[in-house]
């Protein structure tokens, strides 16, 4: 396995000092010691600590009667979590279930409702009884989480009867997941199943008050995988499963990273990875005129057109975005996440409402709209391009794609399966959007078949690791042979673009498939494929 040792210096390159660090060691990179990850004795028996101790969240609960936009955010979160029934029939046990969980305790915390508290301590009641079984299930994360807020939010109005309860479910959730996760011996840094798999054991830890003791490792292990998977990331912002599924990512990721940071000093924020994701999901948008939402929360592909659908992401909202963008925007002050933010909750495209709106904004921030960015972006770790005539909102708009899927610096570090079970074959892919719809399209979800993308076939055969019998396509010969489909070139005029990349290394019997995209703004796109082989092909 080729994995350099930048594991650990990840922890303090980008923020401030970490607890416990280690020496300094040649090369001046810094090394934490294997106990140098600790929870703080001070935060022992005190709850709630997670997201907000109990001063601010009195103060959030006031802002919320009357003070914009806290009462804006808190009466639509609040609606939505009212319409949470108690658990009845049969047990199906679901994602869902830890995600109603997670908003019921927010709702009573904010509002004091009992309502509200009554179906909290229903639902956790339920949850608790969840099999062992279900923790090799990525969904139980969700549960976890839930359960992880109930026992910290609620903790003074549970009986000791439910406390110990809601404390073993959490033990025994975090035990299980670290169990099957090591016998599994997988480790799919970049997709967003191993982030939640991660995230909910830290949140599990971080609630627990056995500490220094079994949650300790639990902690020092979350916040070593998550550094990790920082390291394989790059710094470009992709998230490498498409936006939909990024969101699905960041929805964990970020629910740990704000605790790693306010509870143990831990700042993955300051990696530019995170004031670069803004970015990302800003020119993945598709021209503002067009975002369509016939109800608030459509998420149907016909109803909603706001995202490239790269991969098997979507092309509307899976999680938020606005409370991630606004958790963006304080963490690195981007005027941009910011002003994404405030257009997609204006325009109601957002995946819910979320009550980590109240905990993230931050009027510090001011937005800024992005007419004053550059109108092409190419994200240089991934080889993603993204090309518009301008920002008006109505504006012609080109998608390119020619890059590893998990990008260039995990295919230079890695050689084991990274998670790639959403990727597709097209390197040197493009899609076009005009007037106000997708003129060519990349083909959707599960789609991963060359013939459902724009790019060659070769004799019958799609890029290297297609499996034409079972319709499918494996990101991992690229990973395993350190290939490298690259962007040649991403020029930008006023008057035109020139976009060009080499996927000749995702093709058995090519020596040569270089294509460039000429934008003539704004709405014109000349294509020339330069191919050549050593024989004749089909």
């Amino acid at each position: 396995m080729v994995v350099a040792a930048g594991l650990f210096a990840a922890m303090t390159l980008w923020g401030g000092p970490v607890a416990g660090a280690g020496k300094e060691i040649e090369g001046g990179k810094p090394v934490l010691s294997p106990t140098s990850i600790a929870f703080p004795a001070a935060l022992v028996k005190v709850h709630p600590r997670l997201f907000a101790k109990a001063t601010r969240l009195d103060e959030i609960k006031t802002l919320c009667q009357t003070t914009p936009p806290y009462k804006e955010f808190y009466e639509r979160f609040k609606k939505q979590a009212d319409h949470i029934r108690l658990p009845s029939g049969k047990i199906a046990w679901d994602r869902d279930y830890g995600n109603k969980l997670w908003d019921l305790t927010a709702a009573w915390r904010l509002s004091g409702d009992p309502a509200c508290l009554a179906k909290a301590k229903a639902w956790a009641m339920l949850i608790k009884d969840c099999p062992d079984s279900y923790f090799q299930d990525f969904f139980s994360g969700h549960l976890m989480c839930g359960m992880a807020l109930f026992y910290d939010w609620c903790y003074g109005e549970l009986s000791p009867e439910q406390r110990e309860a809601t404390r073993a479910f959490l033990a025994r959730g975090a035990r299980q997941t670290r169990a099957y996760l090591d016998q599994s011996k997988v480790r799919y840094l970049l997709s967003n199943q191993w982030q939640i798999r991660i995230a909910s054991v830290g949140l599990c830890a971080l609630a627990l008050d056995d500490h220094p003791g079994e949650s300790s490792a639990w902690v020092d292990w979350a916040v070593r995988e998550m550094a990790e998977m920082e390291n394989a990331a790059a710094d470009d912002g992709v998230t490498v499963e498409g936006v939909g599924y990024g969101q699905y990512g960041l929805e964990f990721t970020m629910r740990f990273h704000d605790l790693a940071r306010d509870l143990l000093g831990v700042n993955f924020y300051q990696n530019p990875w995170w004031s670069n994701n803004a970015l990302f999901q800003l020119y993945q948008t598709t021209p503002r005129a067009s975002w369509k939402a016939k109800t608030r929360f459509a998420n149907k592909p016909d109803t909603c057109w706001l995202n490239v659908d790269i991969g098997d992401c979507p092309r509307y909202n899976w999680y938020g975005p606005d409370h991630l963008l606004r958790g963006i925007a304080k963490a690195t002050g981007n005027p941009y996440a910011q002003w994404l933010a405030d257009a997609e909750n204006a325009g109601s495209h957002q995946a819910g409402d979320n009550w980590l709106n109240l905990i993230r904004y931050d009027a510090h921030v001011k937005a800024q709209e992005p007419s004053g960015l550059p109108t092409l972006h190419h994200f240089e770790n991934t080889g993603i391009i993204s090309a518009r005539s301008d920002w008006s909102g109505k504006e012609s708009l080109i998608s390119f794609l020619c890059g590893p899927f998990f990008g260039h610096k995990a295919v230079d570090r890695y050689d084991f399966d990274l998670g790639g079970g959403h990727a597709h074959p097209n390197a040197n892919a493009f899609a076009i959007f005009g007037g106000g719809e997708w003129l060519v399209a990349y083909p959707g979800y599960v789609r991963r078949m060359a013939e459902y993308e724009n790019t060659l076939i070769v004799d019958g055969k799609g890029q290297l690791g297609q499996d034409v019998k079972s319709g499918s396509w494996n990101a991992m010969p690229l990973l395993a042979n350190h290939l490298h489909p690259r962007v040649l070139k991403a020029e930008s005029t006023p008057a035109f673009d020139h976009v060009a990349g080499d996927a000749t290394s995702s093709y058995a019997g090519l020596a040569k498939w270089q294509r460039h995209l000429l934008f003539l703004k704004p709405n014109t796109l000349l294509v020339l494929d330069d191919i050549a082989a050593p024989q004749e092909h089909n």
